[in-house]
């Protein structure tokens, strides 16, 4: 059987043609970019590139001699869908450990280390599950959905919560307001 252009292009660059190189990656581009996009973070298209080239001197082009274009297109697609999914595992765990150092650091009553004792005053009368949403929201800037699973409630419990705090904290300012003539006096 005659050998393709993608075999005959391999060959070359493990032999070190660096054209050949070019070409196999030009042609594996849109595999490329279509992995570092469901990856999403900013380094993806960089380090499969990277795992392009690795892989281009790893392959064992003996299994491929009487091969058609398509089974090697198909074997290299493979090995890119192999590395997305391992890329993904690593994301996910390192989320993971990004979560659960981030809900120690709120479970040990991060309101209390609060500056603004302004803020710790309007906390106070909250419940510790709607201080740590309020925290959560609006000083580390998280979604209802992390904070949901950062406590593992629902986002609807979450989202109940953070209105009935929100109504204690307003309820708070305007009695304030009332009974200091709308000047604010702690």
């Amino acid at each position: 059987m005659k050998k393709t252009p993608l075999f005959k292009q391999l060959l070359q660059a493990q032999n070190g043609d660096e054209l050949a190189k070019v070409g196999i990656f030009k042609k594996f581009l849109p595999c490329i970019k279509g992995f570092s996009k469901k990856l999403n973070y900013e380094e993806a298209e960089t380090d499969l590139t990277i795992f392009l080239l690795e892989f281009i001197n790893k392959i064992n082009l003996k299994k491929f001699e009487n091969r058609s274009e398509g089974e090697i297109v198909i074997y290299i697609h493979r090995a890119f869908k192999c590395k997305y999914i391992n890329t993904l595992k690593q994301l996910i765990n390192k989320k993971i450990e990004t979560a659960d150092l981030e809900t120690d650091i709120m479970c040990c009553d991060h309101y209390a280390e609060i500056e603004s004792e302004y803020i710790f005053y309007l906390l106070i009368d909250l419940t510790d599950l709607q201080r740590k949403i309020i925290i959560g929201k609006y000083e580390n800037d998280y979604t209802d959905i992390e904070i949901a699973e950062l406590y593992g409630v629902s986002r609807q419990t979450i989202n109940k919560q953070k209105k009935k705090a929100i109504e204690k904290i307003k309820s708070k300012l305007s009695l304030e307001e009332v009974s200091n003539n709308g000047r604010t006096i702690i």
